[in-house]
């Protein structure tokens, strides 16, 4: 997004490992969302429910 260097992607999965957004961290220091779309990304969540970062890790803890 505009200026700002891409620094990290956080991949946010559903239960069974499927990937249903990321979370990007830009530098200078900032965040934004985007899902995947046709063969890219559209930024934002849209009607996705956000879920527990590392979901599939946690829901074999449980």
């Amino acid at each position: 997004m505009n200026n700002q260097r891409i620094s990290k992607i956080y991949d946010y999965k559903d239960a069974d490992g499927n990937l249903l957004f990321q979370v990007v961290r830009f530098e200078p220091k900032s965040f934004a969302q985007r899902r995947p779309f046709n063969d890219g990304f559209i930024w934002g969540l849209g009607e996705i429910e956000p879920v527990l970062y590392r979901l599939p890790v946690v829901s074999i803890l449980m």
